[in-house]
């Protein structure tokens, strides 16, 4: 099972059969304020 996990610093990335992966948004050239947020009350 692939899984993605969102922080408010960070991304885990997991896949079956391997250690989970955290990322960290400025390696991907992100802030955290420019993270969009999906989902909650419309």
């Amino acid at each position: 099972m692939t899984g993605l996990n969102v922080f408010p610093d960070h991304l885990e990335v997991t896949v079956t059969g391997a250690p989970t992966l955290n990322v960290l948004y400025r390696e991907i050239g992100m802030r955290g304020s420019e993270i969009v947020q999906v989902g909650g009350p419309t």
